[in-house]
């Protein structure tokens, strides 16, 4: 079948789902009911609230726009009058928005790419041409919640790393104790510092709780970072993300890499799990509901795992490690890779674009750029700089018509001043002006610019990577947004906080705008700002929708499985903390998943850690009876005079 006709299928699909969806009652909603005002015609809808407000008109004709009444409600205050937005600014507001608008067709395409990239992952003959590792992680079994004893985990991901001691008792809750460390951005160059590091760590958070240095100890590790598994305590290092270099441990065995560092500092532990955070995170939850076959991410970073027939798998280095009556195995998919080889650019806007341009691994990990923590914020810096270049925003904050541009972490440098450059004498690009083409012999020698000019020659020397080396936590291109530099400030966790407005005080945006030093934000401006944001997370979230549902779909087909309900273990701070992520998630699920195929979405508690030891003595045990199975085979032969 063609790739037109494969989009084409999902779009029918989806259109129908959602005219279904739609003109139906939402079950046990809290938020609204649904009434149906049916003209002549049969084309109009309402959606009503409890409190008896209209709150969108919907004719039910699809226009290829997913729209949702109730994440749309934000529209309402962006009036067209002299009150709020003009009827000028509001044209233009939406086209520079509208590339944020999902349709139909940019659905169908991604689950389509996707399902395509899957296969493609798991066949030898294909895999180097797909966007998706598909890493086999040689996982085939869920927990039974027997395991037992005293386990160790390293929690190795974007953020914090973390050490663990998980206790394990039959049928009971585990008790974990954990700390966590920020790791120094000089410790995140190379490797054999990185490990270094984390063993010392590991040695004092042993001493701290007393554990016994002269016992043996069994340890998982987490490691967030694409691996090529070969069994599942070895691990070949393929590339880093989320800032990180580790330029000396690519192609390196992670496993043997620390467990030699482990051996160096003396201690008695040994490595027997090496997994991927969302490994972790489908474990632990499996761990309490053991009709878990999908594990997310998304938080700083995203990425998912599932159950795949192991007959399907055809990248298996080993099968002679498996056990003999594995019938599937985990997948970890790396979606966030997904449109490094260009099939997502359809729906990648110039926003997009140019965060991916200024990040510190240009052309890599497309996917995650679109929807993960790490770069949601600076996307909507990305799209309110251009509102405010358009002046639809904070219109009484801007001294003059500016094009703004940022430093990143250097933002301080739009600061400098020709006084500063005076000073600096004492110790023996271009110009963004607002009048671009005028005064240029002034712009070579005037006190205005020199200042400017001085901060772009000295951004330049930083991204060279001469100057303020210590201070760079990764390479990456520097702008500044003029006045409006604070934008560059503005994180996931802002986003968040704003996205918790309901009415049209936006108590929570103006906290946000003053904690940047913006502190004239008019009601407009707060308007506008908030559309936006919640534009940006809703397109995120309805793409991770639409990736969900692309691996329920293999779950369905999978006659290993053959499951009627399956649940969807997620971790990660942007699910946890934004306050409407889960809700379009699930709005976008009961449209896009297989319709015969319950599901249920569940938040994984601590999964980097409990996953890791649960995947550690399990494999122990495994290994245990094996040793004690060639035990009694030798004596068996021993004693009948055979030789094995």
């Amino acid at each position: 079948m063609s790739k037109k006709n494969d989009d084409n299928r999902y779009s029918n699909w989806i259109q129908n789902c959602w005219h279904h969806f739609c003109l139906r009652p939402k079950e046990n909603s809290s938020e609204y009911s649904h009434s149906t005002t049916i003209d002549n015609n049969h084309k109009n809808t309402r959606f009503v609230s409890q409190a008896g407000k209209e709150i969108v008109t919907r004719e039910s004709n699809f226009d290829g726009l997913l729209h949702d009444p109730v994440e749309e409600n934000i529209t309402s205050i962006l009036h067209v009058n002299e009150n709020f937005i003009s009827s000028k600014d509001y044209t233009e507001l939406m086209r520079i928005t509208s590339p944020f608008h999902i349709t139909v067709e940019t659905l169908a395409h991604l689950m389509t790419t996707m399902e395509k990239h899957c296969q493609m992952g798991l066949e030898p003959n294909t895999k180097s041409s797909s966007d998706l590792k598909m890493l086999p992680t040689y996982v085939t079994n869920l927990p039974t919640r027997k395991e037992q004893g005293d386990i160790l985990a390293l929690d190795l991901g974007g953020t914090n790393f973390r050490t663990l001691l998980v206790k394990l008792h039959p049928n009971n809750e585990p008790q974990v104790i954990s700390e966590a460390h920020i790791v120094p951005d000089s410790k995140k160059l190379l490797a054999n510092d990185l490990f270094e590091f984390i063993v010392d760590v590991l040695k004092q958070f042993m001493i701290r709780n007393q554990l016994d240095l002269e016992q043996e100890y069994v340890l998982g590790f987490t490691f967030s970072f694409a691996c090529e598994q070969i069994a599942l305590n070895k691990g070949k290092f393929l590339t880093p993300s989320k800032g990180w270099v580790l330029s000396d441990l690519i192609g390196q065995d992670v496993v043997q890499v620390l467990q030699r560092i482990i051996y160096q500092k003396q201690l008695k532990v040994k490595i027997t799990a090496l997994i991927n955070d969302t490994v972790g995170t489908l474990m632990a939850c499996a761990y309490h509901e053991n009709t878990c076959r999908v594990g997310v991410i998304l938080g700083t970073g995203t990425n998912a795992c599932y159950f795949e027939d192991i007959n399907k798998i055809h990248t298996i280095s080993d099968r002679a490690v498996l056990p003999t009556e594995a019938t599937e195995m985990i997948i970890n998919t790396e979606w966030g890779a997904l449109g490094e080889g260009g099939c997502l650019d359809m729906l990648i806007t110039n926003f997009d674009r140019e965060i991916d341009r200024i990040s510190n691994n240009p052309g890599i990990h497309i996917f995650e750029k679109l929807i993960s923590g790490m770069y949601m914020g600076r996307l909507a810096a990305e799209v309110l700089a251009s509102l405010i270049n358009q002046g639809i925003i904070l219109k009484t904050q801007r001294d003059h018509k500016q094009s703004y541009r940022y430093y990143g972490p250097f933002h301080a440098l739009y600061m400098l001043q020709t006084s500063h450059i005076s000073e600096i004498e004492l110790d023996t690009g271009h110009t963004i002006s607002n009048n671009p083409g005028i005064h240029i012999f002034e712009k070579l020698i005037s006190g205005m610019y020199m200042g400017r000019l001085a901060a772009e020659v000295l951004a330049s020397l930083i991204n060279q990577g001469i100057i303020l080396k210590t201070q760079r936590d990764h390479k990456q291109s520097y702008r500044y947004y003029g006045p409006f530099h604070a934008l560059y400030m503005l994180q996931t966790s802002h986003i968040s906080e704003i996205e918790l407005d309901t009415g049209h005080t936006f108590a929570n945006t103006r906290n946000v705008l003053k904690k940047l030093g913006l502190d004239y934000a008019t009601n407009t401006d707060c308007a506008i700002i908030s559309y936006t944001c919640r534009l940006i997370s809703r397109r995120a979230a309805m793409l991770t929708a639409a990736a969900i549902a692309v691996l329920m779909k293999r779950l369905h087909e999978n006659k290993q499985v053959a499951m009627k309900k399956i649940c969807i273990g997620i971790d990660g701070s942007l699910y946890r903390f934004h306050p409407r992520f889960n809700m379009v998630i699930q709005r976008h699920l009961k449209i896009l998943a297989p319709v015969l195929l319950n599901y249920e979405l569940r938040i994984s508690a601590d999964g980097s850690g409990i996953g890791a030891a649960i995947c550690a003595i399990t494999a122990n045990d495994a290994r245990q009876a094996l040793r004690k199975g060639e035990i009694q085979k030798s004596s068996f032969y021993q004693q009948h005079n055979r030789i094995p």
